[in-house]
């Protein structure tokens, strides 16, 4: 004779697989929670865009742990932000960051990937607070240049030489 346990866990086991038949898909299931969440569907970024938001990550993360002095841009940024980008985009954003002078590489034995915020780096960070910012002040800047520019230009419907030529004949 079984233990009423046993029969216990058993009918546990068989409520458990009857309660999964009628349960919906996983897909629909989770596409129910990501509207419940109000998750808004994720936008397409082009390459620049990316380039600037992650820039934008490396460079807050610096100066938000200044304390720190170095980080290691795999290990205490990108993995702490959730970014992953493949290798060779690593490699080009980092050429990216240090010819850009906001950022130094760390030299020495054990510093390979290290990065500290630069004088101008943290003159940036401290006038707009990000790069991304920083960015956009630029862009609106020169938008406002443009714009006095072609206010500025003399407006001459007639050519001069023309009016000459015509009026000595």
């Amino acid at each position: 004779m079984m233990p009423a346990s046993y029969y216990v866990q058993v009918q546990r086991i068989i409520f458990m697989k009857s309660s999964r038949v009628a349960q919906i898909s996983r897909h629909h299931n989770r596409m129910k929670k990501l509207k419940k969440a109000n998750i808004p569907p994720a936008t397409i970024m082009d390459r620049d865009e990316a380039d600037m938001v992650i820039i934008d990550v490396v460079l807050k993360a610096l100066y938000h742990n200044s304390h720190i002095d170095t980080l290691h841009i795999d290990n205490d940024i990108y993995k702490l932000a959730n970014i992953e980008i493949p290798f060779v985009e690593s490699e080009r954003l980092w050429e990216v960051m240090l010819n850009s002078g906001l950022v130094n590489p760390v030299a020495g034995f054990g510093n390979a990937g290290k990065l500290k915020l630069s004088r101008s780096g943290y003159e940036l960070m401290a006038k707009y607070g990000g790069y991304v910012e920083y960015m956009q002040a630029v862009k609106n800047a020169s938008g406002i240049l443009r714009q006095q520019q072609t206010e500025q230009l003399p407006d001459n419907t007639k050519d001069s030489d023309c009016i000459e030529l015509t009026e000595d004949e």
